[in-house]
């Protein structure tokens, strides 16, 4: 097995857990509002990592959605540094709770993605979107990312 085929294989085996969405139906996508910025989404930058979005108090059957879905919309990420998205929900008046992560590939591709919720979701609480940067990141380099608001998923859309 060739190198580049070797770091490939990797890759994937480290993403498996992403799976980057094909298709999408608005129709059945549970509407939940942005505590941030209601009309275009999210920017994410060095100084601003951490979008809260809460889940409607009335959401029906939350078990029924298998997935939230972050829709990546601009990338300026000019030295391609390695960057990683991590999806968490947090329930009212407890910890939050890891989902899952996706990353850019290439670092400068926007794209849809989508987490398992792991059947974790309630009718209330906050979904938690975060940009993590590597370590040795350089505080002189720039990034930003843009993103819709995040959406809920059932298995069959």
């Amino acid at each position: 097995m060739t190198l580049k085929c070797k770091a490939f294989a990797c890759l994937l085996f480290l993403t498996a857990p992403v799976i980057q969405a094909c298709g999408s139906s608005s129709e059945s996508r549970s509407n939940m509002t942005s505590v941030e910025n209601v009309d275009s989404g999210f920017t994410f930058t060095t100084k601003s990592r951490i979008a809260r979005q809460n889940l409607p108090s009335d959401l029906r059957s939350p078990q029924d959605y298998k997935f939230v879905e972050v829709v990546v919309v601009d990338v300026v990420n000019p030295k391609q540094h390695a960057v990683r998205f991590e999806v968490h929900y947090r329930p009212p008046n407890e910890g939050a709770i890891f989902l899952g992560t996706f990353s850019l590939f290439p670092a400068d591709n926007p794209g849809t993605f989508i987490v398992p919720t792991q059947g974790k979701l309630r009718s209330e609480g906050e979904l938690i979107l975060s940009l993590v940067l590597p370590e040795d990141f350089p505080a002189s380099d720039a990034v930003r990312i843009t993103t819709k608001k995040m959406t809920l998923r059932r298995a069959s859309e």
